[in-house]
């Protein structure tokens, strides 16, 4: 009996030895046909477990070997069955594609609609193909998610009136403002109001259905006229609409720089929108510093002079703004905005501005680089709350242009850390600003903590 048994103890041990002696040689032999299931020990079939490790690698390496142009066993010289076993050089020898291996582009954007189950997915081609998915969204709402990915841009994205949509990003997702044109045009004609007409030194660099702005012959100062064109036909380009000279403006001189109209995201009347997760990188495009152009986010509500906002819900949060002539987020007539956990790195105007007529929370964001990290002009209510301010010419900063009483009070400044590297904290233009709240913030190392009235103001009217 010990003799059967030691008999069929040898027996197991050697059919086990010689299983497992047949596996490596499965991983070491290409399959002859990619597509088929990689053969399965016996041991396995019969007890259903998952194909051991080695017999996976298997099926990936004749994958791989096939799907670089490797020849199919059964097509090798001899016509053997048998394939020959791997050297140490068969990877070497192996034949590799000409060139570069093509760049493999996951951009594009899953778009549901406000009522609908399922997302769908449009590949990215272009910002104004995107456009036209923002404008089927209107007066629907809805979620667009943007996948991994560099979305190059000449105007930006524009939403116009649709309400609740959430725009989101990645940590992967970067917006870039393209190149500038290697000429900017000039004007060679008076561009008196009411026109339709813009004469220029080079128009074939005018593109129809773009929008542009004026700026003086020098870069100084504001914009001098916003405009989009219609047409350009014999080198005289045509307006959307009569041109409307803003309220600053006397007259555009002979000479002054026509610009491309570029910012991240250009918004209109979108009550509960949520803009989220983007890296918005400007490049350092621009020669001007900009107030609606060259920014990241610019938002208008349902804006009126004097009125209060009847526009509620603004979110930009988690974002990034780097390298930008403009202004980082810009909100004009909106109640409720809120700017939340975003940074802010070499903005050349202002990091943040709650303008014209609005109200809302600027809560936890981080600026290094800026003209001013906030600023408070003709808001009302505000919150500027948790921020840090380093390396700004003005941490936070109020301005008023508007008379109205309601304005430029009732907002509250605290808690926030303003320096290192910045030169002043907290500045009021003018006299008349009252009623707000500035308590609890830390101050490190600035020239000067506070000023009542900014000279730059001052010098600004005795020069009117």
């Amino acid at each position: 009996m010990m003799v059967g048994s030691m008999t069929s103890m040898l027996l197991a041990a050697a059919l086990t030895a010689k299983l497992w002696i047949a596996v490596p040689a499965l991983a070491q032999a290409p399959s002859a046909d990619a597509s088929s299931p990689t053969p399965v020990p016996a041991a396995q079939q019969a007890s259903g477990d998952e194909p051991q490790d080695a017999a996976r690698d298997a099926d990936e390496d004749a994958e791989g070997h096939d799907g670089a142009g490797g020849q199919d066993p059964d097509d090798s010289e001899g016509g053997s069955d048998e394939p020959a076993p791997p050297t140490a050089g068969a990877d070497a020898d192996r034949e590799q594609p000409e060139g570069p291996e093509p760049e493999r582009r996951t951009e594009g954007l899953f778009v549901r609609r406000t009522g609908q189950k399922y997302f769908t997915f449009e590949p990215w081609v272009d910002e104004f193909a995107a456009n036209e998915i923002f404008a089927g969204l209107k007066d629907v709402g809805g979620e667009v998610h943007f996948a991994p990915g560099r979305y190059v841009v000449q105007q930006g994205f524009i939403l116009d009136e649709v309400p609740d949509l959430t725009v989101s990003g990645s940590p992967g997702v970067v917006i870039e403002f393209a190149d500038p044109p290697p000429i900017v045009p000039l004007t060679t004609d008076r561009i008196p109001k009411g026109t339709r007409k813009l004469m220029v030194d080079r128009p074939e660099l005018i593109v129809p259905g773009w929008a542009y702005q004026i700026y003086s012959a020098d870069g100084k100062g504001d914009r001098i006229l916003e405009f989009r064109v219609e047409s350009v036909e014999d080198g005289v380009a045509q307006l959307e609409k009569p041109a409307v000279y803003m309220p600053h403006v006397k007259g555009i001189p002979v000479g002054s720089q026509v610009l491309v109209q570029v910012n991240g995201f250009q918004v209109r009347r979108c009550p509960g929108l949520v803009i989220q997760n983007f890296t918005i990188d400007g490049h350092d495009r621009g020669d001007v510093r900009g107030h609606t152009c060259y920014c990241g986010v610019v938002a208008v509500g349902n804006y009126k002079a004097g009125q209060r906002p009847t526009t509620f819900g603004l979110t930009v949060r988690g974002c990034t703004f780097r390298g930008l002539k403009g202004r980082g987020i810009a909100f004009y007539g909106i109640d409720e905005g809120l700017l939340e956990n975003n940074m802010f790195q070499c903005i050349r105007a202002q990091a943040m501005e709650v303008d014209h007529f609005s109200s809302g929370h600027v809560i936890y964001n981080y600026v290094d680089g800026a003209q001013t990290g906030v600023t408070l002009n003709d808001s009302f209510e505000a919150l500027v709350e948790g921020n840090a301010l380093t390396n700004c010419d003005i941490g936070v900063y109020f301005m008023r242009i508007y008379p109205q009483r309601w304005v430029n009070t009732d907002n509250e400044v605290y808690t926030n850390a303003i320096g290192p590297g910045t030169k002043r904290g907290v500045v009021f233009r003018d006299e008349g600003i009252e009623g707000n709240d500035i308590r609890g913030n830390r101050y490190i190392e600035l020239e000067e903590r506070f000023r009542k009235v900014d000279e730059w103001a001052e010098k600004e009217k005795r020069e009117e």
